[in-house]
């Protein structure tokens, strides 16, 4: 089954985006979870927190497309809060969309990615 993915080092966070999205999604504290999840699984959806403790959201973008089974995934970055200057830097890397917010904006934001809802 195909899975989302959640790479954020806030759980709490990262449990709310997974509680609103339909499809199952799994989260990962570390990009070095991410990517042993990403290994394991089918995740046509990404969502990469820019401040991972163990490498930025940066650095695991780039992993993932130099990685063959993950280079088609759809890729969305998570901030913080709003930031024009790394929104435009990830979005200049090709990523498909950015997330930032309190949970009532990243609700809103979410329904822009596509992806069933609860």
């Amino acid at each position: 089954m195909k899975e989302i993915l959640i790479a954020d080092e806030n759980s709490r966070r990262a449990a709310f985006i997974a509680s609103v999205l339909a499809p199952p999604a799994h989260t990962a504290g570390s990009a070095r979870e991410a990517m042993e999840l990403m290994r394991k699984g089918d995740h046509p959806m990404i969502i990469i927190s820019v401040s991972l403790p163990d490498m930025d959201g940066f650095e695991l973008y780039e992993w993932l497309r130099l990685n063959p089974p993950t280079k088609a995934a759809r890729v969305w970055f998570l901030l913080d809060r709003s930031d024009e200057r790394t929104a435009a830097a990830c979005m200049r890397l090709g990523a498909d969309g950015v997330l930032y917010g309190a949970p009532a904006r990243l609700s809103a934001l979410l329904r822009q990615t596509g992806l069933p809802m609860r």
